[in-house]
């Protein structure tokens, strides 16, 4: 018959063998909300568990930036459609010069940003046009132009970004300009204004 003692070392070592006691389960990335908790050391961000030190991506400023609720929000000099498919989800901008010699400009109806910081702020957009023509991306503070970069387009999707630095109150906007001798559709998608603590944009939404 078994002490008190055996019987006790007899438990702990059924308790402490290997395989009896389980691994921690790493749930980073998995789904997460107000019945679904990530626990200690993680936080859930847009409904996924992540680790205290990855910093969510800042918010995006522009309101129907993938164009997924059609060209709501947005205005033009051209003609402003939508098409399937587009870089990133079901739709795209589809910006058609008018062929009246003037450049075409897609901006959003109301500037994204009213009341800005102290603080840099990044543009970006995807665009896709015909090899050998251009287009400009553009950060307005107010009507004035702040900082523009120019991108060469290839008939493929590619990023442009620029950056520029905005003071306390003022009013901030991006616009795209496609030069007059464009005279194809071009397309856009994800377009994106956000907060960044850097000139280099590295961190986008």
């Amino acid at each position: 018959m078994l002490t008190h003692r055996q019987g006790l070392l007899l438990v702990l070592g059924a308790i402490l063998a290997p395989g009896c006691i389980p691994d921690a389960v790493d749930v980073t990335g998995k789904r997460c909300g107000p019945e679904q908790s990530c626990g200690p050391g993680l936080q859930c961000v847009e409904g996924r568990c992540t680790s205290d030190d990855v910093q969510p991506p800042p918010t995006n400023l522009v309101r129907n930036p993938g164009f997924e609720n059609g060209v709501e929000g947005w205005e033009t000099t051209g003609e402003l459609s939508t098409e399937a498919p587009g870089f990133a989800g079901a739709l795209a901008a589809r910006l058609v010069p008018t062929g009246n010699g003037e450049p075409v400009t897609l901006t959003p109806r109301s500037p994204p940003l009213l009341d800005a910081e102290d603080s840099y702020y990044c543009a970006s957009a995807w665009v896709r046009g015909g090899a050998g023509h251009t287009a400009v991306l553009e950060i307005l503070e107010g009507t004035e132009v702040s900082s523009s970069e120019e991108l060469p387009l290839d008939g493929t999707w590619r990023q442009v970004k620029v950056s520029t630095l905005l003071f306390e109150n003022e009013v901030g906007t991006l616009r795209l300009v496609i030069p007059a001798e464009v005279d194809t559709p071009v397309w856009v998608d994800e377009v994106a204004l956000w907060r960044s603590d850097s000139v280099l944009c590295e961190n986008g939404p």
